[in-house]
């Protein structure tokens, strides 16, 4: 049977592969004694009853045995109730009452009797206990679970029919880590609460923030101490993570499943209107939608009917009874009340839209120019951002390059074409006679000090991110290991210091200057690197040149102390004999072995002591 099939096939969970992939917690890191708390929550929790893994494992086989289905929903009460109230509501609309497990069995064959007995496992022996183990008040996270099922539902009947039953549950499921987190930490989640309706910050970002851990992760560990099939336990954890990431992982196993209920869950917030984080992932959504190959006019008409599928299915989790009017006017009056908030708020998200829409040009950039071995390149891909994307109408950027001796840099004005400028060095890299047509002597004059100007800002740390205005020019300097690699100019006439940029469009200003300084550092330690090793091979391939010299002329001394018409002693001091040439072994008669071990006062006795 195939793996990613209807069916939830009940296995042991295996999350070797999943570790290969650590958990990524930015924000704040989570204390062992935090762990140790969540980890002992879970152990409170009940084991899932014998009874719902039968059912598990049953419907893990192509051809289930529905004798024996039968006599394990009747072994358990409180499924047998739930699933007799289920076939009897009016998602099914029979018109007589089922009031057997074998009568309800017998109408709903075994594609729908397997979606909708999976759903009541889950529900009965999986959540029901979970709920009434952990904190009360918690309606809307239930509502909004049971909204994501369903869109993963309808979804799944769209794209692939196999996955609806595996959707529906991981929908169900895909938030249960947020129970735990709140009954291990109250108080800090209400922080978590408060951040994600005042900010609209996503939940789970404000989690990782707040806690240092977010609820996919312990939504995760949940999910294997309920031996759940890994491919609920990775739709648990990673329904949060971007297309594109998911995509990378290679350890995944249906990719598919986990987009589906990614996208349920966006698309629930949305209609219901319980989230306005949802609104910073339009361009995901769109993303996601694409994968999954769902037109627009596809996704509008199940929009209309997600109201109708959700009042049938509240039966599942015990929610109050919602008919479809009735779930549209509750989202309608809960988007009323955003939309209120969103009206007074409403250039902070469009500034907000523009600092997203920044920060991925310039995580882009980043990417880019890590691959860049020019500074010219740089240089023309910042002067382009700057001009064209951030729309500044005139400005300058410009390096200072240590291995040239040269500031090279590039000056743009209205839409133009960046033009190259260019200026000498001296041996302290301070420019020498900066004359660029076209702009003012207080520009060429501000470059010519660009190190005094630099030097003057008296903490190290304040260089690395001081912006200087020196009207109407705003300097952004480009630093790296506290040194001056350059700086970006843009032009600003009429405006004061504190109408230039708002906080947030500094720290893009910031983030491009570093993204330019680092591109140029690393290109100018390259340069170094590649200047060092030639110089290094030049040293080798002289010292291998001397080296042959000299291994010549140790021959060329070897042949004439062996061949020479005299004889030749090598001796110590002390008369010790290190060695003897040719003609001395043949007028001593001794061998060279036997002269090594003489000393010339035996052989020469008189000769010696006369000196």
């Amino acid at each position: 049977m195939n793996t990613d099939s209807a069916a939830i096939k009940h296995e042991e969970p295996d999350n070797r592969k999943d570790e290969q992939v650590e958990e990524d917690l930015p924000g704040r890191s989570i204390d062992k004694l935090e762990i140790k708390r969540i980890v002992r929550k879970l152990d409170t929790l009940p084991s899932v009853p014998a009874v719902a893994t039968e059912i598990l494992n049953v419907f893990s086989k192509e051809d289930p045995d529905l004798d024996k289905v039968i006599k394990l929903i009747e072994a358990d009460q409180a499924i047998t109730m739930k699933l007799l109230k289920l076939v009897n509501s009016a998602y099914f609309g029979f018109r007589n009452p089922v009031t057997s497990v074998s009568r309800a069995v017998a109408l709903l064959g075994l594609t729908q009797l397997r979606s909708v007995l999976l759903s009541v496992t889950v529900s009965e022996s999986l959540l029901k206990p979970l709920r009434r183990k952990t904190l009360k008040g918690q309606e809307d996270l239930w509502k909004h679970s049971l909204g994501c099922a369903v869109w993963s539902e309808l979804i799944a009947e769209t794209v692939d029919e196999e996955l609806k039953t595996d959707a529906f549950v991981g929908g169900l499921l895909h938030d249960v880590g947020k129970l735990i987190l709140e009954e291990c930490f109250p108080e800090k989640y209400e922080l978590v609460d408060k951040r994600c309706q005042d900010e609209h910050e996503p939940w789970f970002i404000a989690e990782k923030e707040i806690l240092g851990i977010d609820h996919t992760t312990v939504g995760k560990w949940l999910a294997a101490k309920w031996n759940l099939p890994r491919t609920l336990i990775q739709t648990i954890w990673l329904h949060h993570q971007p297309l594109s990431a998911l995509l990378d992982l290679d350890f995944v196993i249906n990719k598919k499943l986990i987009a589906i209920v990614s996208l349920s869950n966006m698309l629930a917030h949305e209609i219901m209107a319980d989230s306005l984080s949802v609104l910073q992932s339009a361009p995901e959504l769109e993303e996601v939608l694409d994968f999954l190959g769902i037109s627009a006019q596809q996704l509008e008409e199940l929009k209309i009917t997600v109201g109708k599928r959700y009042s049938e299915r509240t039966t599942v989790l015990d929610i109050k009874y919602q008919d479809e009017i009735s779930f549209y006017y509750e989202a309608l009056q809960r988007a009323n009340k955003k939309l209120a908030e969103l009206a007074s708020k409403g250039a902070e998200y469009a500034a907000l839209a523009k600092v997203n829409h920044d920060l991925r040009l310039l995580h882009g950039l980043n990417l880019e120019l890590a691959r860049v071995q020019d500074p010219e390149e740089v240089l023309d891909r910042i002067a382009d951002v700057l001009s064209t994307e951030l729309n500044e109408e005139e400005g300058v950027i410009y390096y200072l390059s240590k291995s040239d001796k040269k500031l090279l840099g590039r000056y743009w004005k209205s839409g133009d074409k960046p033009e190259t400028i260019e200026a000498d060095l001296d041996e302290d890299l301070n420019p020498v006679e900066v004359q660029i047509s076209g702009l003012s002597d207080q520009f060429n004059n501000l470059i010519s000090t660009c190190h005094a100007r630099f030097m003057d800002i008296a903490d190290d740390n304040d260089k690395l991110t001081r912006l200087q205005y020196c009207k109407p020019y705003l300097i952004i300097p480009m630093v790296k290991e506290f040194s001056l690699l350059g700086e970006i100019f843009l032009y600003k006439a009429g405006a004061e210091p504190s109408e230039l940029l708002t906080p947030s469009m500094l720290e893009i200003y910031k983030y491009l200057a570093s993204i330019a300084a680092t591109s140029l550092w690393k290109i100018e330690l390259v340069t170094e690197i590649e200047e060092t090793a030639e110089s290094l091979i030049r040293a080798l391939s002289k010292n291998g040149e001397l080296l042959q010299q000299l291994t010549r002329s140790s021959k060329r001394y070897e042949d004439l102390f062996e061949n020479s018409n005299d004889a030749i002693i090598l001796h110590r001091t002390d008369g010790e004999i290190l060695r003897a040439n040719r003609k001395t072994v043949d007028l001593l008669g001794y061998t060279q072995e036997q002269l090594k071990n003489q000393s010339l006062r035996i052989i020469f006795p008189d000769e010696i002591s006369d000196r």
